[in-house]
């Protein structure tokens, strides 16, 4: 089996995604016999700051963090191949490969319990940052719905078992951006409990294919536009439940493409990749419009919290 290189510090830093990271995403690891690659893991949002292990050509890294995409990526460049968290068009690595955040170590559905999803037709457990304030005004007005909001990151007076349970209860979750970046763990965390994510437009683009490929969230203009989408599908209760089934089974195939697709990125088996995410990846390096607006708003916008 291939040798796992961690460069994490021990401790929340290293067991946050711990569960998402082995339980999941390197699932299937054990299918590669004699391969003589190391796999190392790397978490900072540090610029400058490099991994302190010799980088071999036939390394494959695993790069967590860094949502502001400030960082000196030429260490990179020595490995095969990368597998990371936050697309960027902007990193020229042809062998780069963006994954989804994942989930924090305890919201995975490993009973595979299944929830009624139509006691609240959305709901929000989280920060409410100012940025998020239009999320909330759009979606308040609408009932049922279920809101908790924290002071601070990872701080919130509920347990984990109460925050799926309402995930259970709910059909819709709106999933705001991060304070930089629009990816947000929150995406798999509802998918795993049986809820539809709901977001809007990153930088003129639905982000979310880059990383989620053909997925079937409810993606809006603005919040607004979100908010009335949610609407119309929960009063028809045809379409609500059709809806769900829809994202309940690409879910599963979503899981098991990506899962199948890491061991064959680590191999070097490059070619008939099943996960569409990664065919979009390919097009968006390419798209300069795409890596102006992304140049504009991580290196020059000298205010990107939202």
């Amino acid at each position: 089996m291939i040798k796992i290189v961690t460069l994490t510090k021990k401790g929340s830093e290293t067991d946050f995604e711990k569960e998402y990271i082995y339980d999941f995403l390197f699932s299937k690891l054990t299918e590669i016999q004699n391969h003589d690659h190391r796999l190392i893991i790397y978490a900072t949002n540090n610029n400058g700051i490099v991994p302190a292990v010799n980088v071999y050509p036939t390394d494959v890294f695993l790069h967590l963090s860094n949502e502001n995409l400030k960082y000196d990526y030429y260490f990179l460049n020595k490995s095969n191949t990368v597998l990371r968290s936050y697309f960027n068009p902007l990193i020229k690595h042809q062998k780069c490969f963006s994954i989804p955040l994942g989930y924090q170590s305890g919201f995975r559905n490993i009973e595979n319990l299944k929830g009624e999803n139509n006691r609240y037709m959305w709901s929000f457990i989280g920060q409410m940052k100012s940025f998020r304030k239009p999320m909330y005004d759009a979606f308040q007005k609408y009932e049922p719905n279920y809101a908790s909001f924290s002071q601070k990151w990872n701080s919130q007076s509920l347990s984990f078992d109460e925050v799926k349970q309402i995930y259970l209860d709910t059909a819709f979750a709106p999933c705001p951006f991060g304070s930089v970046h629009a990816d947000t763990i929150r995406v798999m965390e509802v998918l795993e409990w049986g809820c539809i994510p709901v977001v809007v437009n990153f930088l003129g683009n639905d982000y979310y294919k880059y990383i989620y490929g053909d997925h079937p969230f409810v993606v809006g203009r603005n919040w607004d536009d979100a908010a009335q989408k949610v609407a119309e599908i929960f009063e028809n209760k045809m379409l609500l439940k059709k809806k769900q089934t829809e994202t309940a089974s690409w879910y599963e195939k979503f899981k098991d493409n990506l899962t199948d697709d890491v061991v064959s990125i680590v191999s070097g088996r490059f070619n008939n990749l099943k996960s569409s995410q990664f065919e979009y990846q390919n097009a968006g390096r390419k798209d300069i419009i795409m890596k102006l607006r992304y140049y504009y708003h991580f290196h020059i916008k000298t205010k990107t919290i939202y």
